[in-house]
């Protein structure tokens, strides 16, 4: 059996009203083969709340936590 390859690119946008993006976006490929045909690939993105303090911290907090525990979660338990 061949494995899927996929290049990944991200981009984010800060939008036609903001003077700077508060979008986060990331992705997370398992390593290992078992767990790729289980869970398969994780793509995120994240909103920025506009306006609001910190709001490109949240964003980014989203993404990071998401890619930390995607993986690593009870596999018994449904999306």
């Amino acid at each position: 059996m061949s494995m899927l390859q996929i290049t990944s690119a991200l981009m984010t946008h800060r939008g036609m009203r903001r003077k700077h993006n508060e979008d986060a976006v990331g992705y997370e490929y398992p390593s290992d083969v078992a767990r790729l045909q289980a869970d398969g690939v994780l793509f995120i993105v994240a909103d920025g709340v506009g306006g609001l303090a910190a709001g490109e911290r949240a964003s980014q907090m989203a993404v990071d936590q998401l890619k930390q525990h995607y993986f690593n979660s009870d596999t018994a338990l449904s999306l």
